[in-house]
């Protein structure tokens, strides 16, 4: 099947509106794993961030007269997959949403960087804007929880040689 310019962009900014939504709920689900307040408060900043973006994304959508799809697509079932794959039968949840944030989240910042290339060959210069701003976000989000695996994974060796 052929897609015209502007439905393969409309399929991607959904793929993005959904990819936001997935992020949210995961950080949602994440924040219950730790213990310390700065990273709690850090993935409340996160979920906020994701629940802009999305009403952000949605806009860019309306503005092209089209709206948010209702159905997870590719995007959203691969982070929730990625979700998943935690086990708190070891109690190594906090290590393994951290490395989940990193992977997503530069998944995330790829994700924007070549929407907004899409946006700039279709002369969308606003949603590029955007598409730029949020690649930064996500790519700041990568950083920040790349730095916090060593913290993480120190704390999670910690409370095992407690027990």
């Amino acid at each position: 099947m052929h897609m015209t310019q502007h439905e393969l962009l409309t399929a991607w900014l959904r793929d993005a509106h959904s990819m936001e939504k997935a992020l949210e709920d995961f950080a949602n689900k994440a924040i219950s794993n730790f213990s310390n307040n700065e990273t709690k408060e850090k993935l409340e900043a996160i979920k906020l961030q994701s629940s802009a973006a999305q009403t952000e994304l949605g806009a860019q959508l309306q503005h092209m007269n089209e709206s948010t799809s209702d159905g997870k697509d590719f995007l959203g079932k691969a982070i929730g997959f990625l979700g998943g794959a935690g086990s708190s039968l070891y109690k190594d949840d906090a290590v393994k949403d951290m490395l989940v944030l990193h992977g997503a989240f530069h998944f995330a910042h790829a994700s924007y960087a070549s929407l907004a290339h899409a946006a700039e060959i279709s002369s969308k210069t606003e949603l590029q804007a955007l598409c730029h701003q949020l690649a930064e976000g996500r790519e700041a989000v990568a950083s920040w929880a790349l730095e916090m695996i060593p913290v993480t994974t120190e704390e999670a060796l910690r409370e095992a040689g407690k027990s």
